[in-house]
């Protein structure tokens, strides 16, 4: 097919510059930075290619800096997404940016990498959070991840108190310079500056498998030869009876029936840790007097919208409706997972886990927990 005008060679059209003599350098750039700035990331990928120009691009975190404000938008206020490790944390802050189309936060930059430079905007306070992506604020809340204060392989004798909980909640990790390498600094907030908390709570089960998973799995990609471990219950009893073995429960705890019931817990160590870590986390919004919703990772598989609508509701957040949540679930083992609690733990162990928890728990944060005891547990 050979198309064709008076005075136009044909095939003109797809000439890649076929723009020029309609746009100054300067419009050009201003182009490129406005479509980085309000592009998901799949659309950037798709139109970068008509917008080829390297230094335009290296331009954009100058010219994003002066675009209108409505463009990249101001700091709302805070609202904490706070997680235990391995509870969900990040996929739940992405999720939430994709499905509303707006940036979320995060008081790690460290995450954020190469493109934090970019962003226009990109921190709250000298101090942080951090914005994650270029798309524009919310108007009432930002979603900012943190982990808080907590330790996975401590000794159980070693408490962390609730003012250390509460400083790391704002505790803020940044590269130093201009590049995502080198040394990492750190800051903190004020926690004052936070309005809202979502409180993610994941199956203490899967908790300590999927600490373990994440281990093994750092291990082989650095590559480490002295985690000799399988990817399996066995490799993961034997891992926790090497961690285990390090702590005295009888030190650890003041009643006897509790140290008992660690004889029966693989990894007590790290359970401990997650049972002081909510402790402290439930707490945290009656001392700060803020509203808390406490959202469920397992509710991503069986209410997805759900899920998100409590979430997007709580934050005053618009929902995308042209976005499949469910897509963004692209693990094909997350079923395999639901069912952790039995391919890697035996019902004497469950009921060890769930026996402990209830003595070692605070009364709400054990009536958050309870629903991943089943019937034949206790």
């Amino acid at each position: 097919l050979e198309l064709s005008t008076a005075g136009v060679p044909a095939g003109s059209f797809t000439h890649r510059h076929s723009h020029t003599g309609f746009f100054t350098e300067e419009e050009l750039t201003a182009i490129s930075s406005l479509i980085k700035v309000v592009a998901s990331r799949d659309t950037w990928l798709t139109l970068e290619r008509y917008l080829p120009y390297p230094k335009y691009q290296l331009d954009y975190k100058y010219v994003g800096e002066r675009l209108a404000p409505e463009t990249h938008g101001k700091w709302p206020d805070l609202a904490w997404l706070i997680s235990f490790p391995h509870s969900g944390g990040t996929f739940t802050n992405l999720v939430m940016e994709k499905v509303t189309r707006q940036t979320v936060a995060t008081n790690y930059a460290i995450e954020v990498g190469e493109l934090y430079y970019e962003i226009p905007n990109p921190d709250f306070s000298s101090e942080g959070p951090y914005r994650r992506s270029p798309r524009p604020f919310p108007e009432q809340y930002v979603l900012t991840e943190s982990h808080c204060a907590y330790c996975l392989f401590c000794n159980p004798k070693q408490k962390i108190e609730f003012g250390e909980f509460v400083q790391e909640c704002s505790h803020t990790k940044k590269f130093e310079g201009t590049s995502a390498v080198g040394q990492i600094a750190h800051g903190n907030y004020d926690p004052k500056a936070v309005k809202k908390i979502v409180h993610l709570v994941r199956n203490p089960y899967n908790v300590l498998v999927g600490t373990f998973q994440f281990e093994h799995q750092k291990a082989n990609n650095r590559p480490d030869t002295s985690f000799e471990y399988s990817y399996s219950p066995m490799g993961y009893r034997q891992w926790c009876y090497e961690l285990d073995s390090k702590f005295s429960a009888v030190e650890a705890f003041p009643s006897r029936a509790i140290a008992d019931l660690t004889e029966d817990i693989p990894c007590f160590g790290i359970l401990f840790q997650m049972v002081q870590w909510h402790n402290n986390a439930v707490r945290l919004s009656k001392e700060l007097g803020i509203p808390s919703l406490n959202v469920y990772y397992e509710d991503y598989l069986f209410d997805m919208e759900g899920n998100l609508n409590k979430m997007t509701n709580f934050l005053q957040l618009p929902r995308s409706e042209n976005v499949d949540a469910m897509a963004f679930i692209e693990d094909p083992d997350q079923y395999t997972k639901m069912n952790y609690n039995n391919i890697y733990f035996t019902l004497k162990e469950r009921n060890a886990v769930a026996r402990f928890i209830a003595a070692t728990a605070d009364p709400d944060v054990y009536d958050m927990i309870r629903r991943y005891f089943p019937d034949d547990t206790m």
